[in-house]
């Protein structure tokens, strides 16, 4: 009896002496299980979690961030400060404080919000894993930066994260790689299927959105080719044409000159090329006003394609412009 006593002491003071070790290992589940008790996802959040394919865990870890769609944008930045002179579209609040996104409302943008929430998701997630597991896929994420992307508009949106550590750089590749490169190096789709259960439902969904700035960017810089080669026609039609009108006035001057001298015959000689030439030049001259015409046609277009644009830009700039001192 006195053996079983002791024995019983002996574990309880083990088991006393574990539980703290037991809550530091669970302190992230426990404080989960806190922040979930009450917590019921509005629909739209739900909406987003299986639009962009989340696994059950990401999901979680999404969940616990209470994401929010702002669709005021003064409040918006108030969430998500950093650097307002950028355009932002979602932040994570470190420490598993948040997730905020802004609420883009132009339907040609269709699939914005659930990419957006998938990047904050990374985020998020990436905060979570392991110094081991990160200094891992951080070798992953570089090798694959320096060695293998091709698509050059992600290249673009890294060098505007030029200013960040190599750690913050990092992190912002989990993000960017995981929710928009099409094709990644077998350990890197690996690691992204903790957190996707198809991610290249992502990866379209950024694509379809990113194609209507680039569509339009495209022609836009292929009207500008167009009209460019159509000013060098109509100012090198213009000059030779100005040449040509003086050459025909000064033909003129002297068809008059010999029929006021009485020299018929030298007139008549040379009233057929006159004639000619003025024909030549009225024809060029009604070519160049079509070519006009058409310059001024694609400038029409050229510019509502840029309105386009623009208002595309509009409807996803996030910066706060300072108001006018009175």
């Amino acid at each position: 009896m006195k053996r079983t006593g002791k024995a019983l002491t002996l574990l309880a003071t083990l088991l006393l002496l574990a539980f703290p070790f037991v809550v530091w290992w669970q302190a992230q589940a426990l404080v989960d299980w806190w922040t979930l008790r009450d917590y019921q996802p509005p629909e739209k959040v739900v909406e987003l979690a299986d639009a962009t394919t989340m696994t059950p865990y990401a999901r979680h870890v999404f969940y616990v961030n209470k994401p929010e769609l702002i669709d005021d944008v003064s409040h918006f930045r108030q969430q998500c400060p950093d650097n307002e002179q950028t355009i932002v579209l979602g932040c994570y609040h470190s420490r598993q404080s948040g997730i905020d996104i802004y609420d883009v409302k132009d339907p040609r943008l269709e699939g914005i919000h659930e990419v957006t929430a998938a990047h904050e998701m990374l985020h998020a997630t990436y905060e979570r894993l392991s110094r081991a597991e990160k200094a891992e896929v951080n070798q992953q994420l570089r090798d694959y930066y320096n060695n293998q992307l091709n698509d050059q508009r992600i290249k673009d949106t890294l060098e505007s994260y030029s200013g960040l550590s190599p750690d913050e750089l990092t992190n912002e590749m989990h993000s960017i790689f995981g929710t928009e490169a099409k094709d990644l190096p077998e350990n890197l789709e690996n690691h992204y299927k903790r957190y996707f259960l198809n991610r290249a439902v992502v990866v379209e969904l950024a694509q379809n959105y990113a194609n209507e700035f680039a569509i339009r960017k495209k022609a836009i810089d292929e009207y500008d080719r167009k009209l460019e080669s159509l000013k060098a026609e109509i100012e090198a039609t213009t000059k030779r044409l100005e040449n040509q009108r003086s050459s025909i006035l000064a033909m003129r001057s002297r068809l008059d000159s010999l029929r006021s001298s009485g020299e018929i015959d030298q007139y008549n000689s040379e009233v057929r090329s006159f004639n000619n030439q003025v024909d030549s030049y009225n024809s060029s001259v009604e070519k160049l006003r079509r070519t006009i015409g058409e310059y001024n046609r694609l400038v029409a277009e050229r510019n509502n394609l840029a309105k386009e644009l623009q208002s595309l830009d509009e409807s996803i700039d996030t910066r706060v412009v300072p108001q006018p001192l009175n």
